[in-house]
């Protein structure tokens, strides 16, 4: 059975949106682990933005190497590997930027 354009596109999109919802959650959660001290909201909301937006192109990319037929190796392990590769950097990217989070001022430096 083949979906019309629009349930493809709605499809499509719900997908989309569930994988922002994972990476985000998966960014709070790496956020939240590493930074137990200084979680604030606003580190909160930076990490799961940041985590969402990069399991999702970190899939696309593993997508899009998947889809091409002459595959180099690069291209070969992105797509055999792709979810390693969106997790990896939906917890990397989210605790990186929270290198910089300042500590709020009722918090003694460590």
């Amino acid at each position: 059975m083949i979906l019309s354009k629009d349930a493809a596109l709605i499809f499509g999109l719900f997908f989309g949106v569930f994988e922002l919802l994972i990476g985000g959650v998966i960014g709070w959660f790496a956020a939240r682990f590493a930074y137990r001290s200084r979680f604030t909201k606003g580190l909160a909301v930076r990490a799961a933005v940041l985590g969402g937006i990069t399991f999702v192109l970190a899939t696309i990319l593993g997508n899009w190497a998947g889809d091409q037929s002459p595959a180099s190796w690069l291209r070969m392990h992105l797509a055999e590997h792709g979810l390693v590769v969106a997790l990896g950097s939906s917890i990397l990217i989210p605790l990186l930027a929270g290198i910089r989070w300042p500590a709020t001022k009722n918090q003694r430096p460590t």
